[in-house]
């Protein structure tokens, strides 16, 4: 029951970003910045989805899972702060820049600082690749809703990332945006970027009501077998 419910609630979730986009579109170039841009209605609304996921980790798998699992609430924390800017909010520029760590005007602190967020993101996503992607990637094919909802989460980081900075990242080779492309791209990014945390909640959700936290688990993205 609780996979079909969770099904339903990804597709309302997809239908809704869809929405969100559809009206980014409408709007005149000002609103559309107040909408989008930093510190707009899309930029609160993702971390909002962040915070909302990291308390539905707490609340519904308690410290039991956070021992076992601890790197997967770290991630969803680290990409909330990442949301409200603490990359960039209290260093010289953004910590996930290669200048930062090699420019002079930069303060060793702040790179040590810096560094130290790097390795605990470095920590983080080996641990999950180490212990849980073989698994993912059986739930997968076995058509889990916890591993399609991470596989839809993981899509729309990619996705979102390769979009970012789009009409940079093309002029090495000689491509150009017309502003209203990069207008229709820069939009899907935002969207794309606020759809994250909320399908990533949906996941959570459906693996702890279809899986029991218990000390014996494998893994978090393998479904309760019936």
């Amino acid at each position: 029951m609780w996979d079909k419910k969770i099904k339903v609630a990804i597709f309302i979730m997809l239908c809704v970003l869809a929405a969100v986009y559809l009206y980014a579109m409408t709007l005149g170039s000002i609103e559309r910045d107040v909408f989008l841009k930093e510190a707009g209605v899309v930029e609160f609304t993702t971390a909002v989805g962040y915070l909302l996921c990291a308390l539905l980790i707490l609340y519904e798998g308690k410290l039991q899972y956070l021992r076992k699992y601890h790197y997967f609430f770290l991630i969803i924390v680290l990409f909330g702060l990442r949301e409200l800017d603490f990359h960039k909010q209290f260093t010289s520029m953004s910590i996930l820049k290669s200048r930062f760590y090699l420019s002079s005007d930069v303060p060793v602190m702040e790179k040590v600082i810096g560094l130290l967020v790097i390795l605990l993101l470095i920590y983080i996503v080996y641990s999950i690749i180490k212990n849980h992607f073989s698994r993912f990637i059986a739930d997968l094919k076995k058509r889990s809703i916890v591993a399609i909802g991470a596989a839809n989460a993981i899509l729309f980081l990619v996705v979102s990332k390769v979009m970012d900075g789009l009409e940079r990242k093309l002029k090495p080779v000689g491509v150009e945006l017309s502003d209203r492309l990069g207008e229709y791209v820069f939009a899907l990014e935002e969207i794309l970027e606020l759809g994250i945390p909320y399908i990533l909640m949906l996941t959570f959700y459906a693996y702890f009501k279809l899986e029991p936290v218990n000390t014996n688990l494998s893994t978090p993205v393998e479904s309760k077998k019936t």
